[in-house]
């Protein structure tokens, strides 16, 4: 076998070499672009939750927007009822003082 023929046994190794090899790197970006389909279906489902998730969540600040008017009323009522209470309270305290002042005196 003569030079030329050993360099050229050896290119056509090297290029059934390179063939082999672009094969298993097709194989592995199929893969990978199989993965990443997934990751992109993924992504889609995740952005409808969330999509869904903003809308529900805007919907129940609403409701408790709708709620704190309703209550507001309440809350006013309610603040003069434990004024009028604390009122009634002091003035129980100053009879019954003025009464215990009195019956020691008399």
């Amino acid at each position: 076998m003569s030079d030329t023929d050993v360099i050229l046994t050896k290119l056509q190794e090297m290029a059934k070499q390179s063939e082999k090899n672009q094969e298993a790197l097709n194989k592995k970006l199929d893969a990978l672009d199989t993965r990443l389909d997934k990751v992109d279906i993924a992504f889609a489902v995740q952005d409808t939750r969330v999509s869904h998730h903003v809308i529900k969540v805007g919907e129940i600040e609403t409701r408790v927007d709708d709620l704190n008017k309703q209550i507001e009323p309440l809350k006013s009522h309610m603040m003069k009822w434990a004024g009028a209470g604390k009122l009634l309270t002091l003035l129980s305290m100053l009879g019954g003082t003025a009464a215990a002042l009195l019956g020691l005196r008399g």
